[in-house]
């Protein structure tokens, strides 16, 4: 029985002989690269296992470049160790300070802030305006002092010009405190002299009367003593038998009269004598008071003009207050944190100014372990907390003190034996602040003092050998 199909082996015949021609074409080619590839000998090396052939294979030339390049760069970092150099560093932590001290401008009293025209880093002049307040209140207490300064001042010269009984004049283009002072006077002097002519006139009257009386006394008396004679005559004419007796009687009464009116007369004199006396000790009592009450016065007006002065010359200072001035040249090292219209209280700081040639330094404590390597005059680099240098940069300085002896330090629970020592920098304050750096007494500092110079290779092997030398000596 026939599986295939006559039509099926013919193709299948066909398959067969293009197979076979493929692989003959197959090994030709393989044939042909063979002797491309390989020459005489080649083919037997080409056959033979991995591992020989990597053993048997020579050194690569990259292999050797490689190795040569390795050697070299060893030589050149030993040589590089020995020759070259780092730099020395003593690192000391401090703070900064300074021996002229910052000028603090504070507030002598609570004021509203108006303007403040500079800004830190400033350099300012002396004299000129650093923070403005609102001076109204201060305006006010001048204008209101200055008034009353006037009017006590006119006050003290009319009372000293009524004492003395001279003239005070107010002319009308003189101030409204002396033309009211000058009312007062005239009133004043108008009615001391009508009290004091009021007085005189009863004196006058008193006077006037007394001399009449005294007049009168002294006519009285007379005709007493004229009486007492008729009487004497009519009465030696009775006795004669030639006159009748009641010419006696009548001559005796009128000299009773007479007495009588002169009794009289002297009571009146000596009352209007105690009226006048009393009228003149009420008139001195009077200039008694009045020179008293106006002396009081007088002093009262002097003690309160001196005060109103003194309150002036204060109220005056206030108001010059009113605009904060530099007192010297300087920097502004820092205002106060406040806005326009706001509110400083009594002696709260508003600017701090550095003044020119400030001389700032670095109080560094140095680590007794250090202190070997240190002497005056060498390089210091300082680095500052509250300005990093990689932004800000370092600042320069010079050694310029070096304590000779320690001192303890306590760090925590801990004391260790540190020498003080003293880095002046180069640049003054002034200069810092205009680099944008406002130093200020108490900033933190690390000063990295350059001692000298030592070769790497001693860099890298003083720690080994230390090891070394003070390792594994435990008991």
């Amino acid at each position: 029985m026939t599986i295939f199909s006559p039509h099926t082996r013919e193709n299948f015949g066909k398959l067969r002989y293009a197979a076979e021609d493929h692989l003959k074409a197959s090994w030709a080619k393989l044939d042909h690269w063979i002797e491309e590839r390989f020459e005489d000998g080649d083919v037997a090396q080409a056959f033979k296992p991995d591992a020989t052939a990597i053993e048997e294979a020579p050194i690569p030339v990259s292999a050797h470049a490689a190795l040569y390049a390795v050697v070299a760069l060893l030589a050149i970092f030993i040589l590089w160790s020995v020759l070259g150099s780092v730099d020395r560093i003593v690192v000391a932590p401090g703070k900064i300070a300074t021996r002229t001290p910052m000028v603090v401008m504070q507030t002598f009293t609570t004021s509203r802030i108006l303007s403040i025209p500079v800004r830190p880093g400033d350099h300012v002049r002396k004299g000129q305006v650093l923070v403005s307040f609102d001076p109204a209140f201060a305006e006010a207490d001048v204008a209101s002092l200055e008034h009353k300064v006037r009017s006590l001042s006119a006050q003290t010269e009319r009372l000293e010009a009524e004492l003395a009984n001279t003239p005070f004049t107010a002319l009308p283009t003189d101030s409204r405190e002396r033309r009211t002072q000058g009312d007062i006077y005239a009133q004043e002097m108008a009615s001391y002299s009508a009290e004091l002519t009021q007085r005189d006139s009863r004196l006058a009257a008193l006077d006037s009367q007394l001399k009449a009386n005294y007049a009168a006394i002294s006519g009285l008396k007379q005709q007493q003593e004229m009486s007492t004679k008729v009487v004497g005559i009519y009465q030696r004419l009775v006795d004669q038998k030639a006159g009748a007796p009641l010419d006696v009687m009548k001559a005796q009464s009128n000299a009773v009269d007479v007495g009588m009116k002169l009794t009289t007369t002297i009571g009146d004199t000596r009352k209007l004598t105690e009226q006048r006396t009393e009228a003149q000790a009420e008139r001195q009592g009077f200039l008694d008071k009045w020179r008293s009450d106006h002396n009081q016065q007088l002093v009262q007006s002097r003690q309160d003009l001196a005060e109103a002065s003194e309150t002036l010359t204060k109220a005056q200072r206030m108001k010059e207050f009113t605009a904060l001035r530099a007192p010297a040249s300087g920097t502004v090292l820092q205002i106060a944190d406040r806005s326009m219209g706001s509110v400083l209280r009594e002696a709260e700081t508003a600017v701090t100014l550095v003044p020119d040639g400030a001389d700032l330094y670095v109080e560094a404590n140095v680590p007794s372990r250090d202190i070997s390597y240190l002497k005056v005059g060498q390089e210091v680099r300082v680095k500052l907390e509250a300005y990093p240098f990689q932004r800000y940069g370092t600042l320069n300085g010079t050694l310029m003190v070096l304590a000779p002896d320690s001192i303890p330090l306590k760090e925590g629970d801990e004391s260790k034996l540190v020498y003080r020592a003293q880095v002046r920098l180069s640049e003054n304050a002034a200069e810092l602040a205009k680099k944008g750096l406002h130093l200020r007494p108490g900033l933190v500092a690390s000063a990295e003092i350059k001692t000298g110079k030592r070769s790497i290779a001693s860099y890298v092997l003083n720690p080994i050998l230390r090891t070394a030398d003070e390792g594994m000596r435990e008991p």
